[in-house]
């Protein structure tokens, strides 16, 4: 079985994975993670899904890249399950920022090659697409959404449960942990512009949680920033049916 659990950077794609990590412990089932973050990665991707046994095991996806190619192997199985979250784009461009420390350029160019991989994985009805604004409204509606897309039954005690081991609170305490070493295993990814702490299991990092405000474009780029963001994402924004 494969699982990929996708979508643009900064979507709610770390929450949407610990659901379906607690989806899978509940049902006593291991799993290997897999997570291809680059373009150069593409073929390699292709492979993992044209490769892996049809056996029951279980291959975990994190990615925020795909193509026509990777689209059309995970088509072709039918153990493939998909998710693809999108956020609007231009938030994007503002959490991008702040967890990088990236000039406006840079955020901006990435966002635009995340929202052409949007648009490719839309035209397949394998993924479930999953709105980032929608997640925080009902947490548990979002846990026995992304069961059911996996194929399993969960109780309304079940999904609640699930709900509350990865709510922000729970994910809050961990990043802190990370910020403070106080928390083993975690491993530093070099960047360009810091070195990135992340938590290998849960994909958590030590600048994880930011505002998560809808419209926040608005509030923390200046003017003429808003101007250029706006019009360079327009189409993209319209696409997701956020208002242009």
């Amino acid at each position: 079985m494969l699982i990929v659990n996708g979508g643009y950077p900064r979507s709610g794609t770390v929450l949407v994975g610990a659901i379906i990590c607690a989806v899978l412990r509940l049902e006593g089932r291991d799993w290997e993670r897999y997570n291809p973050q680059e373009r150069r990665e593409l073929p390699d991707f292709e492979s993992k899904v044209r490769t892996w046994p049809d056996s029951g095991a279980i291959l975990l996806i994190h990615t925020h890249i795909a193509d026509a190619n990777v689209l059309s192997a995970l088509t072709v199985r039918s153990d493939a399950v998909v998710f693809w979250n999108h956020r609007d784009p231009r938030d994007v461009v503002v959490s991008l920022r702040k967890l990088h420390d990236l000039p406006l350029e840079r955020a901006l160019t990435a966002v635009q090659v995340y929202a052409k991989v949007e648009q490719v994985v839309t035209q397949s009805k394998l993924a479930l697409r999953l709105r980032y604004e929608d997640f925080a409204k009902d947490p548990t509606a979002l846990v026995a959404q992304v069961a059911d897309h996996m194929g399993a039954a969960l109780s309304e005690d079940q999904a609640n449960q699930i709900a509350q081991e990865t709510s922000v609170s729970r994910h809050r305490k961990i990043m802190e942990d990370i910020a403070q070493e106080a928390l083993p295993g975690v491993r530093v990814i070099p960047t360009r512009a810091r070195p990135l702490r992340e938590d290998p299991e849960t994909l958590i990092n030590d600048r994880h949680i930011q505002s998560g405000a809808a419209g926040r474009w608005r509030l923390e780029l200046t003017a003429d920033e808003q101007t250029i963001v706006a019009d360079t994402l327009g189409p993209f924004v319209r696409d997701l049916g956020y208002d242009a």
